[in-house]
């Protein structure tokens, strides 16, 4: 199974504490405070979509998840539904 790249999976050793100051450096507490108006600003803007379109749920669901994940971790802002950063199709993962 190759998940070196997930800090709950790694050994301990200098990789998993390399991980671990890198997420604790931008995850701690008391960083928490910049990703609020991020994590405020999508859900604002998907209420009004749902709205006025509610069959159209998981579009606006997966517009505004995705904008999240990538305004926080990679700080790319995500301005519409068919950014090409947003992936229309979640690929399954085979049983």
């Amino acid at each position: 199974m190759h998940c070196d790249w997930a800090l709950s999976l790694l050994p301990y050793g200098c990789p998993w504490r390399d991980s671990r100051r890198l997420f604790t450096q931008n995850f701690h507490p008391s960083r928490v405070e910049i990703y609020h108006a991020i994590q405020t600003k999508f859900p604002q803007s998907m209420l009004p979509r749902l709205l006025d379109n509610p069959e159209d749920f998981l579009t606006t669901a997966r517009y505004a998840l995705s904008g999240i994940a990538l305004s926080v971790s990679y700080g790319i802002p995500i301005q519409r539904e068919d950014d090409p950063y947003i992936v229309s199709e979640i690929p399954r993962v085979p049983d």
